[in-house]
């Protein structure tokens, strides 16, 4: 016989987890440095099963309201709520070719074509073109080594807050 779990097994679920967190809270100043590192990596692998089991739940309600041709649908939750749930796309793009990708992007932003500016009929130079095909085309975050290789103070564009933060390499003897 297959075994029902629902909402009543899930809330259990959420109230363990919500007790452990509270558990954490409170006995945090006593853990161990090794408690700490062995209890995070525990939860670091139950965060990652965690968001295999809610992708997997989400796919199935998108498959069947694909498989139904729903775009939209209204459900009347087991609490009495009702929730609009909305059907979309998303894409996943694995594998890009970057170098050829940003070559094709500065092959086309300098063809004579697309620079002709044709409000006013004039040229746009070549590297101008260039550089602002690249800011629509790729979204840009500082590099902060780099900026500081160019010799730009990063504190006059940024704030900083400092956190002391660890790495942790497994196998080690």
């Amino acid at each position: 016989m297959k075994q029902q779990f629902g909402v009543e097994e899930t809330q259990l679920f959420v109230n363990d987890v919500r007790a452990f967190v509270d558990l954490i809270d409170t006995s945090l100043q006593s853990l161990t440095i090794e408690e700490c590192l062995t209890i995070s990596d525990e939860l670091d692998l139950a965060i990652k099963d965690l968001r295999l089991v809610f992708d997997e739940l989400r796919n199935k309600v998108a498959k069947t309201m694909e498989s139904r041709d729903e775009k939209e649908k209204t459900i009347a939750m087991p609490d009495g709520s009702q929730v609009l749930v909305v059907r979309d796309w998303r894409i996943s793009r694995t594998k890009v070719k970057t170098d050829e990708l940003v070559e094709e992007v500065r092959r086309r932003a300098t063809d004579l074509e697309r620079r002709l500016d044709k409000d006013t009929g004039e040229v746009v130079n070549e590297k101008d073109a260039e550089l602002d095909a690249y800011r629509k085309a790729f979204r840009f975050e500082p590099r902060w080594s780099a900026i500081k290789e160019l010799g730009i103070n990063d504190d006059e564009y940024c704030e900083k807050k400092f956190q002391s933060t660890i790495k942790v390499t497994k196998g080690m003897s």
